[in-house]
């Protein structure tokens, strides 16, 4: 039984892992082969970055007075922009969520 379990759990895992690898659904960006999102979804590191990115912008957003939250949203996209431009370079990709994460950190 546990071993049944377990298959299950690596099953759903890689169920997960393929359409949504990061913060966002990953197979749009595949059928379309759009940079930086496949570079995302398919490097491990990137991915639990952007998960991370992602949760601590959504619980700044929701603790923030609004605003601060009108801020943090126009920085985002400005954010977004600039990672955007890192194309399929996951040096630049890694170093975008980087500072990101630092930034996020002294909201």
């Amino acid at each position: 039984m546990r071993a049944k379990l377990q298959y299950a759990a690596v099953f759903l895992v890689a169920i997960s892992t393929e359409s949504s690898a990061a913060s966002f659904d990953c197979r749009q960006y595949y059928r379309n082969r759009t940079c930086p999102e496949v570079v995302i979804c398919s490097t491990r590191g990137l991915s639990r970055s952007d998960d991370q990115m992602a949760a601590m912008y959504e619980i700044l957003m929701k603790r923030l007075r609004a605003s601060e939250a009108v801020r943090l949203r126009a920085d985002q996209r400005d954010w977004l922009a600039d990672r955007n431009a890192c194309g399929c370079d996951a040096a630049c990709i890694e170093g975008s969520y980087e500072r990101r994460i630092e930034e996020l950190d002294l909201y």
